[in-house]
């Protein structure tokens, strides 16, 4: 089997491992504090398995894949690479819900194609990239990334039930409780608004048969 190592580096694992350093502290300064080689079990409905994902965390829930691939030497698509991205998404659509989930890519601009190689992917493989994932592309020469794809199927009140779901049953019940007097609340200033209205309503339609009937007169230009 013939490997293909990136010109001037040690090797294919050490550029991996320097990427990974990279990205944990591009995350850091987003106060996210990720572990290396991050253990979680993913899998289809019960059948779960334990799977290392390059970066994460139990506590902020967020689990990330970096890749540090290029555009091959003569600019063309660096086809087996884009399968290994492929099946970063597999594992990401069978990972927990509730986890937050990261593409993290290395910034490599093509000059022939006039696109990044990130931009390239999302454009030609878009279809199989879950919603919840997002994709951020890391420019090594700036230290800065850029966040290409975001996450689109956030769900507030979802996330809120999912974080109260863990939290102690007695302050679950805190929570649940609070919840239900603001919807009954908003529900009885909305009846109460509904009954204004009407009652707006009627008195405006009083006034203008009043008018039509001429029990009105017109007032008197000289009033304040």
């Amino acid at each position: 089997m013939i490997s293909f190592q990136r010109i001037g580096s040690v090797s294919n694992a050490h550029v991996g491992s320097d990427f990974e350093k990279a990205a944990q502290e591009v995350f850091a300064l987003q106060n996210l504090h990720l572990v290396r080689g991050f253990s979680l079990p993913i899998g289809i409905a019960e059948k779960k398995k334990e799977h290392r994902f390059d970066l994460g965390s139990a506590s902020a829930e967020v689990i990330v894949e970096c890749k540090s691939h290029k555009w091959t030497a003569g600019g063309y698509v660096p086809s087996a690479k884009m399968t290994v991205w492929n099946e970063a998404m597999y594992y990401f659509a069978m990972a927990p819900e509730n986890y937050r989930k990261i593409l993290f890519v290395l910034r490599d601009y093509s000059t022939k194609r006039g696109e990044t190689l990130a931009e390239y992917y999302i454009r030609t493989h878009d279809h199989l990239v879950p919603d919840e994932v997002e994709i951020w592309e890391y420019d090594e020469d700036t230290g800065e990334a850029v966040i290409w794809k975001k996450a689109v199927n956030k769900n507030p009140l979802k996330e809120a039930f999912q974080a109260a779901s863990r939290l102690p049953e007695d302050e679950q019940e805190a929570v649940a409780a609070s919840l239900l007097a603001e919807i009954s609340s908003e529900e009885d200033w909305e009846a109460r608004f509904t009954e204004t209205q009407q009652a707006l309503s009627a008195l405006t339609r009083e006034a203008l048969d009043e008018h039509e009937r001429g029990e009105t007169e017109d007032l008197d230009p000289k009033l304040p």
